[in-house]
């Protein structure tokens, strides 16, 4: 059993979560290591999409706030 599991025992069974860890928490300890240490794959390709398209959103969005005040400003200012 992992040190926590063990170190925290006593308050799952208070708790009435200990037949939670045991039937659920620790049976998926392995898994969820093993998926870890493969890591995820990443679609760069997809990602850099989605920055050319957000950032193309922002300017459109900044360029109508600039619009509806009349002036430039920073929009990523914050008054508080």
């Amino acid at each position: 059993m992992l040190r926590t599991g063990r170190a925290l025992r006593g308050e799952l069974r208070a708790l009435g979560l200990e037949a939670y860890f045991d039937q659920v928490e620790m049976p998926l300890a392995p898994v969820l290591a093993e998926m870890e240490a493969a890591g995820v794959a990443v679609d760069t390709a997809a990602l850099q999409h989605l920055d050319q398209v957000f950032a193309g959103e922002l300017e459109r969005l900044a360029a109508r706030m600039y619009e509806i005040a009349g002036v430039p400003f920073n929009p990523d200012s914050r008054s508080r």
